[in-house]
């Protein structure tokens, strides 16, 4: 696994609210008639409760819509149809109904059968709320399976032996695409993951996105190659990084999900009042520049630092900044890797 964007971040894996708030509108409505139409069955000449039921369907259809507020055309489509819904039912049961109406329910006129058919229809309403949230929730399903295909993606690497090492002398492997997509199927592609994942407002872009390299190797290859993020804990390790609580630029922003790698950016900017400023490719997309806290990997990240000059790994143009003894820890990850 070379690179892996952490999947709770991702805004189409999780449930689009507006479609439960599409949900919760329209069953509204089919509620509300339920509820005008059993009024209707067991209270058929009380004009006062069928307009206080249709008084609450009208009520439900405001909350409906100001639950759609954040989303203008599905709430003029949701009011359209609580209005309808309002105007059928207080046509239905006005006595001053229009002789069009009158016609239509000369075989109906009982109000029992009235109110079934009422009932009946807002059962509707409500089984097709259900049916609608199911395909849409599904399609928004498969929207974010495919998002998260396409920024998990990494191309076919051959791997090769550059003799990059750690500090300590263990060989990192390195991987090269054996093709790489043009600039404008990349660009495509980037925007495409950009605006679902609604961080275009959030990142400062200071390169394009290119399959030459992934994050990890855009701080240890100096972005010449790909490097797995199994290897990046062992490259901490045997390169002398060590956490710290209070980064500064130039430091390491490792981030995980849970114990796994999955992103390695440079801190460059640091504040006392908010989170630092990292610097990182995201995968095959751009190198970004964002808040810590901010990026799509989460906000699981640790700070390192290391008494060596840059980061790049030894055969690479890195230099060891001692030539101590490995310790624990690095025999350790070594093992763990081996």
């Amino acid at each position: 696994m070379f690179d892996r964007i952490a999947q709770p971040s991702l805004c189409g894996i999780v449930m689009n609210s507006s479609i439960f708030d599409q949900l919760v509108a329209i069953s509204l409505a089919g509620m509300g008639l339920i509820g005008i139409g059993l009024c209707h069955i067991f209270v058929a000449h009380s004009r006062w409760l069928n307009l206080g039921g249709s008084l609450f369907a009208l009520t439900g259809s405001v909350a409906a819509v100001m639950l759609l507020a954040g989303d203008p055309r599905s709430a003029f489509w949701t009011l359209g149809i609580l209005a309808s819904v309002f105007v059928f039912s207080s046509t239905v049961f006005w006595r001053r109904s229009t002789a069009l109406t009158s016609r239509l329910l000369q075989l109906t006129r009982q109000p029992i059968a009235q109110g079934c058919t009422v009932v009946g229809l807002g059962f509707l309403i409500v089984g097709f709320a259900l049916a609608k949230f199911d395909h849409d929730d599904q399609q928004d399903l498969d929207t974010g399976m495919h998002l998260l295909e396409l920024v998990n993606m990494r191309p076919p690497l051959d791997a090769l032996d550059v003799g990059s090492t750690t500090d300590l002398g263990q060989a990192i492997g390195v991987g090269r695409p054996t093709t790489m997509r043009s600039k404008e199927e990349i660009g495509t592609a980037e925007s495409f993951v950009l605006q679902d994942l609604k961080f275009e407002d959030k990142t400062i872009r200071s390169e394009h996105a290119s399959d030459a390299c992934n994050c990890h190797g855009w701080v240890f290859t100096g972005g010449r190659y790909w490097i797995d993020g199994g290897m990046v804990d062992l490259i901490l390790a045997e390169n002398g990084y060590l956490a710290v609580t209070q980064p500064q630029p130039g430091d390491l922003a490792i981030y995980r999900e849970r114990t796994v790698v999955t992103h390695t950016a440079i801190v460059r900017y640091t504040n006392a009042n908010q989170a630092a400023l990292v610097e990182g490719k995201w995968g095959w997309m751009g190198v970004f520049l964002h808040r810590a806290d901010q990026g799509c990997y989460g906000t699981n990240v640790t700070f390192y630092r290391s008494p060596r000059e840059g980061h790049l790994l030894v055969g690479l143009g890195g230099k060891p900044a001692s030539k101590q003894a490995a310790p624990d820890s690095a025999i350790q990850a070594r093992q763990a890797t081996e």
